[in-house]
């Protein structure tokens, strides 16, 4: 039982880091967008 909660939890934390970095890359692509758009007008 322990070994099955401590698996749950790694493959929550790990899926939780994964979205974070999804999250934190798509914010970064629209800065870049952002920044990319507003500098050729």
């Amino acid at each position: 039982m322990k070994y099955k909660a401590c698996y749950q939890h790694i493959v929550v934390v790990s899926v939780i880091r994964c979205e974070c970095r999804l999250l934190i890359t798509s914010i970064c692509a629209r800065v870049v967008q952002r920044k990319g758009s507003s500098v050729l007008s």
